[in-house]
């Protein structure tokens, strides 16, 4: 589709055998299949950060930009639970550095994968890291390198720094 969008624009620009009126309305129609069609191809494409937070994930993240942990965790929780992958990243970090809670890579894990399975590259470089230490998961490289890959996947350059230091 791409391609004979770009056909029609140059033919119009190039062409000259066309109105302008029609040349206006190619340069449309590319332009917007063009900007579009990355989201269309891979729905990942599309930043979170498009589609917004809900209030409560906006407080959270405030709370805990802040060091406010408690509110942040009082915030975060109940999305991630819903499935908020972001909040459930949130949540992953906060139990690994022991921030409102008590530190627990079990805990961690747990919500990375969940964060993880949807498709979050933050949560898939740090649980393929997990899985390097063996920290809250059994320590398992092939399943390091399977989360580290998708992560690398979606540009997270951590991810990739890992994958090339397997050899992978």
């Amino acid at each position: 589709m791409i391609a004979n969008s770009q056909r029609i624009f140059w033919r119009c620009f190039l062409g000259g055998a066309m109105k302008k009126g029609a040349a206006l309305l190619a340069t449309i129609l590319f332009l917007s299949i063009s900007l579009a069609a990355p989201a269309l191809i891979n729905p990942a494409f599309v930043s979170p950060a498009w589609a917004g937070h809900s209030k409560d994930y906006d407080e959270g993240e405030a709370a805990y930009n802040k060091g406010d942990y408690a509110t942040a965790l009082r915030k975060f929780r109940p999305l991630a639970e819903q499935g908020d992958a972001e909040a459930q990243f949130n949540l992953g970090w906060m139990y690994t550095q022991g921030w409102g809670v008590p530190r627990d890579d079990t805990e961690a894990a747990k919500w990375w994968h969940k964060a993880a399975e949807q498709g979050n590259a933050n949560a898939q470089g740090k649980l393929g890291f997990l899985y390097t230490q063996g920290r809250g998961v059994p320590r398992d490289d092939t399943e390091a390198v399977k989360w580290y890959r998708k992560a690398a996947e979606q540009g997270n350059n951590e991810a990739a720094h890992w994958l090339k230091k397997y050899g992978k």
